[in-house]
């Protein structure tokens, strides 16, 4: 427990004005009991002029004051208890930190991180940061740039990029460039810099291309600031918490992906950016006595987010994954907060049995007092079975082992054990669905290594969130789980720390561990270049991985890897210096062969075993990387590599590569598949492969309780009028002139770029939260509690389709008069649209706070201690039906909201689009997941409107990830899919109508056994609505849909080979074209608005809105298949199939759908006098094929 001395009634906070002065910011703290429990919330709220400090902690510090802030602005809890925890040593002195200049600059950079600078003080009023009459300077890393001179602009920004490890583009390349010019080059921007809107409005775009770049590598607005305050010096500081505020405005919150650790004594960054060499270290002075030319000298390896490519092997370019954020709230559900719960499944509500009493009612106590009774009972017994024997991977053994977890998690323990019992069983990766409760998964395993008395146990995580998540749940278990306290702690027992401590921690190689844990594996590797990094190189060298061998040296020899790397940077002084090195070299290796025979002889049953969990552990293809020597082998089944090899033969990790996806050797080196390789079919083979091997497990939420998920059909009489608007842009007018046309074709792109995709799905969220009211509080009705999902905070925005002849004339040649007449049209057709005022459109936060006052809030400018209470206070049924109101980014992780007593059903309403059926998972995951005791409801809004269509097709339809492909194979596709169905069907769907929240298992198991392509075609077509008035008419009186497994076998007729062209001419909702191979480069025509919007959900191709009948003749393909619109008399089909064939390439091939009866006639007709065209097959369909196109 801390001394009264450790809390802090005066300490000033600094910042950066415009006019060099800073200021100080009234801050007030709570809850500041860190060292005891590091986990702790610590809120500061900004008022200025003075603060003070306050606790909770009554009873200790009685009498100690504060005034209450009306503005709450942020709360930073992990960030100052890392800040605090680093001067321990000075707090046990009971030093005041008031008088403590060190721990004000930590909490001041650890509050930095996080929020902007407040520069509303008059200047005069600011106190200054350095005494009069001296110059504040910080350590700069060089003396900086004449930005005057070009040369030396570029020259310094290409050094900069590659200390930032990130490949820039053009644009990344311009935007570095311009903030050197900006801010005087590198190390440069000192803690004096002025803070200044011109300049920051000047930087702003610069820094958007610079991080846009470094996203492509993994890193996130974090590592940005991180590193840009690195590099440029602190003074940068007020523009780059500017822009991090800027971003986290417009949509998702900011949180910290890793923490960095220090020693306790040292307050000074030390994040780990040393490059690699071919080999793991820089090879020693070549022909040097002693000197083998093995690895040794500088640390290897590349701190995340560096990129590499290995021994001759091109980068990838790769698709960008689903990089988690983790959430800086959530504690055990027993203490009163929402229990946490990351993307990947994990669940860290003890035994996810339920809720404690006080989540209970008056009068509804009885469901709830079962659930603790059951928790309290699961506790006593698994307190005794923690002294049974263990037996190995035995099924009864465990199930009487572990009482506490659910069969699944005990399941999971045994294929854990299983594979650990082989000689080469390194490594078992887990991949588990949302909800699973991943972390007792975790915990299990590491209980039975307990059992057995291996208790050198070493369990990464990515934050100190997780790290509480980690250490509470492990007490159920009866874990005691300690947190190492900095880089020089090994500690004793079963261990966790972040994978920062971890990759600087060299102690940590004096302990034999017997299991390591890394949970988010992925913060393993996450560069497109895969490579080994930092973090990979501590774990291979923590768990003796052979590639480990130079870095568990350095690890073990930390003195001499110093020395070597001081030596190293003087080198070629002096003659004496040079021998010195030499000599440090040869000890070096000296010392690697002494590690390598120990590591070498303890392979097998003697070598530590690693435990990965992620719900997608592999970001690229490359990053599989970490997987080599725990969950494969590259060299298993291949000859020694380590020999001569013959140009362009590829080595076992190039083999391996080409063997599984699709890489190709070009002067060589390993390059990219080829584009007629279907990658996303690769990788999810890799996925199936790893299953069959028995190292990766993904097992989904298996409860007793069922779910739904529809799309609610809402009726939207300003998003009808934009969609017809957009459909007379869109649409050929043969009443308007050649000019006028040109004229109307101008304002169409106008349009396009003003009402682009974001302001699109502003307007679409605007609308639906309004739509939304109504659906609320009819299941509020019922007695259910509701939470709405939205994107945005922001309401509001211009009227997009405002436009006048001046602009129009900027891009149309016509003359103003032609201009002018279209533009009267438009104006008159659509005056409701153009008179809108857009900018009164309520957010979603203003609509609900007008609707529902009670509205609890969840978003990124709520403080944690509050999210965590609305959290408690939604989970209490005493609090009946309830209506909570989260942003997206901020709720779909760390957070169970789940109907644990079954008092009152949950619904879920997401306003917002899911275009990512992962992240929609987990934010379905707040409220579906083990210890469910009611249905779940889950409810998506669709306008009907074509424009929102294209917005959802836009995204959905891309290709599936290589991070969700690699995690979850074929069940990526299937989830993808059950979103476009589910968009496709909607309806109106009241609440309380027959069926409600159930469906969703069945539903899931049909997609998941469905393990053909016709299997998936089957299901599409039973799937499909029946036309009733309404949809047929909007789709048009001559269309008729092709069964969609009939359009599969059509497009196998086609026999296309990679990288041939193929046309689907007509169509219409997807039902042929879908099918089209994805290594063939296809083409959809479709000129409804309404089909081509639901046909670009499902095609992976370029969608024409045009009639077949204005195609050029020049396109030529490989095949078209078709189902012709058929006319009267089967007129139009017959005239489709002429032009189609005119459309082939020497060798192509139409298959069509064509009309029988008279058409048959017309068809002889045809086929006698057209030339050089051979029928090879004729199928005769019966009737009831096309039963249920109406």
């Amino acid at each position: 427990m801390m001394s009264d001395g450790w809390i802090v009634q005066q300490l000033r906070l600094w910042d950066w004005n415009a006019e060099s002065a800073p200021i100080v910011w009234e801050k007030r703290i709570r809850n500041i009991d860190l060292l005891d429990d590091p986990e702790s919330a610590i809120d500061i709220e900004f008022d200025l002029t003075r603060f003070t400090y306050g606790t909770n902690l009554d009873s200790q510090f009685e009498g100690l004051d504060y005034t209450d802030s009306d503005t709450m602005i942020a709360v930073y809890g992990d960030d100052i208890a890392r800040a605090v925890a680093m001067h321990k040593e000075r707090f046990e002195r009971s030093q005041p930190v008031g008088t403590d200049r060190q721990i004000a600059d930590a909490v001041h950079k650890a509050v930095s991180e996080s929020t902007a600078p407040n520069t509303s003080l008059p200047a005069a009023d600011r106190d200054k940061r350095t005494p009069e009459g001296k110059i504040a300077k910080t350590q700069t890393r060089s003396e900086g740039t004449d930005t005057s001179d070009s040369a030396a602009v570029e020259r310094t920004a290409a050094e900069i990029a590659k200390s930032m490890g990130v490949n820039l583009s053009s644009a990344g390349k311009n935007g570095l460039e311009g903030l050197v010019k900006l801010f005087g080059g590198k190390g440069k921007a000192s803690s004096g810099l002025s803070f200044d809107e011109e300049s920051y409005a000047e930087a702003k775009p610069y820094f958007q291309a610079v991080l846009t770049d470094m996203e492509k590598v993994g890193d996130d607005i974090m590592d940005f600031i991180a590193k840009m305050v690195k590099e440029f010096g602190a003074g940068i500081e007020p523009y780059l918490l500017r822009f991090a505020a800027d971003q986290r405005g417009s949509q998702n919150d900011i949180s910290q992906s890793n923490d960095l650790e220090r020693n306790s004594g040292d307050p000074t960054s030390q994040a780990p950016q040393a490059a690699r060499t071919d080999e793991d270290g820089v090879r020693g002075t070549a022909g040097s006595p002693g000197s083998d030319g093995r690895g040794t000298g500088v640390r290897g390896g590349l701190a995340e987010g560096d990129a590499r490519v290995r021994d001759g092997g091109a980068p990838t370019a790769g698709e960008r994954g689903n990089q988690s954020l983790h959430s800086d709230e959530g504690q055990r559900l027993l203490e009163g907060s929402p229990a946490g719960s990351g993307n990947d499944g994990r669940s860290t509500v003890p035994g996810n049995l339920g809720v404690p009493p006080e989540r209970s009612g008056a009068g509804e106590s009885g469901k709830s007092d079962t659930k603790v009774q059951q928790y309290q009972a699961k506790l006593k017994a698994q307190k005794e079975a923690n002294k049974l024997p263990v037996v190995k991977a035995d099924t009864d053994n465990i199930n009487a082992s572990l009482p506490f977890l659910f069969d699944g998690q005990r399941k999971d323990v045994e294929f854990a054990e299983t594979r650990f019992a082989k000689d080469d069983g390194y490594g078992v990766l887990f991949t588990n669905g949302t909800g699973t409760g991943k972390t007792y998964t975790g915990l299990g395993i590491v209980r039975r290594f307990v059992s057995q008395g291996r208790e050198n146990i070493l369990i990464v995580a990515p934050t100190a969130k997780v790290i509480g998540d980690w250490i509470k749940a492990g007490k159920d278990l009866g874990l005691d789980i300690t947190k190492l306290i900095d880089t020089r702690d090994a500690g004793t027992g079963v261990v966790i720390t972040t994978y920062a401590n971890m990759r600087d921690n060299d102690s940590l190689s004096s302990r034999d561990w017997d299991l390591v844990v890394n949970d988010e594996s992925h913060y393993l590797i996450q560069n497109a270049a895969g490579g080994a990094t930092a973090n990979l190189n501590a774990v291979r060298a923590l768990t003796l991985h052979p590639d480990g061998i130079m870095h568990r040296t350095r690890m073990l020899y930390p003195d001499l890897t110093a020395k070597i790397e001081g030596l190293q940077a003087v080198r070629n002084k002096t003659t004496a210096q040079d021998a010195e090195l030499e000599t440090a070299l040869t000890d070096l290796n000296a010392k690697r062969d002494e590690v390598q025979t120990d590591v070498l002889s303890r392979q097998g049953q003697a070598r530590p075993r690693l435990l990965a969990l992620s719900a997608t552990p592999f970001a690229y293809e490359r990053t599989i990387e970490w997987g080599n020597g725990y969950l494969f082998n590259y060299n298993d089944g291949r000859p020694d590599s380590e020999g001569r090899r013959g140009y362009n033969e590829p080595d076992n990790e190039q083999a391996f590569f080409i063997q599984h996806f699709g890489y190709r050797m070009r002067i060589n080196k390993l390059t990219e598949p080829d584009h007629r390789v279907d990658r996303g079919l690769m990788q999810r083979q890799f996925n199936t492969w790893l299953k069959k091997q028995k190292v990766l497990s993904n097992r989904t939420l298996d409860v007793e309780s069922d779910y739904d998920r529809r799309f609610i059909l809402i009726d939207s009489k300003i998003g009808n009028k934009v969609d017809a608007l957009l459909d007379w842009l869109n649409q050929s007018d043969d009443s308007l002139s050649r000019e006028q046309k040109s004229v109307k074709s101008a304002m169409n792109g106008m349009i396009r770029d003003q009402f682009d995709h974001l302001s699109r799905r502003y307007f679409l969220e605007a609308i639906k939260a309004e739509a939304s009211v109504a659906i609320v509080k009819e299941h509020m009705a019922l007695g259910r509690k509701v939470l709405v999902f939205h994107d945005f905070k922001l309401g509001g925005g211009f009227n997009p389709f405002i436009i006048t002849a001046e602009s129009v004339s900027t891009i149309n040649s016509n003359s103003m008069v032609v201009i002018r007449s279209v533009l009267a049209i438009y104006n008159e057709m659509f005056s409701d649209v153009i008179t809108a005022d857009f900018g009164s459109s309520r957010s979603p936060i203003n609509t609900f706070r007008a609707e529902f006052p009670d509205v609890l809030l969840y978003n990124g400018d709520v403080p944690a201690r509050i999210r965590a209470q609305n959290a408690d206070k939604f989970n209490d049924d005493a609090t009946g039906a309830q209506v909570m109101l989260a942003q997206s980014a901020a709720a779909k992780e760390g957070i169970s909201l789940h109907d644990t007593t079954g008092n009152h059903q949950r619904v879920g309403l997401n306003l917002g689009l899911p275009t990512q059926p992962t992240t929609a998972i987990q934010q379905e995951g707040r409220l579906y997941r083990i210890g469910q005791a009611s249905n779940a409801i889950f409810r998506y809004m669709n306008t009907g409107t074509s424009w929102e269509r294209w917005a959802f097709a836009t995204t959905i339809a891309e290709r599936a990830s290589a991070a969700e492909n690699l995690a979850q194979g074929e069940q990526a596709r299937a989830l993808k899919d059950a979103f476009i169905t589910g968009f496709m069907e909607s309806d109106r769907y009241p609440a309380g109508m027959e069926g409600e929240g159930t469906g969703g298992k069945e539903l899931d198991a049909a997609a998941n056994n469905a393990l053909t392509e016709f299997d998936r075609a089957v299901a599409f077509y039973y799937g499909t609505q029946k036309k009733n008035a309404r949809n047929k008419a909007a789709e048009g009186k001559d269309y008729f849909a092709t069964p969609e497994p009939l359009g599969l076998k059509m497009m196998e007729w086609a026999n296309l080979e990679p990288g041939q062209k193929v046309l689907e001419p007509s169509a219409g909702h997807g039902a042929i074209a879908r099918w089209a191979p994805t290594t063939v480069n296809a083409t959809a025509i479709e000129p409804s608005s309404e089909l081509s919007s639901r046909l670009a959900m499902i095609f992976d191709g370029e969608v024409k809105r045009e009639n077949f009948e204005d195609l050029h003749i020049v396109n030529k393909y490989d095949a078209v298949v078709m189902n012709p619109p058929f006319g009267t008399a089967g007129r139009t089909a017959i005239d489709h199939l002429d032009k189609a064939t005119k459309h082939l390439k020497d060798g192509g091939r139409v298959i069509a759908i064509i009309p029988m009866g008279s058409a048959s006639q017309k068809f002889d007709k045809w086929y006698e006098e057209v030339e050089n065209i051979y029928m090879v097959a004729e199928i005769l369909l019966p009737q009831v094929t096309f039963e249920r196109a109406g």
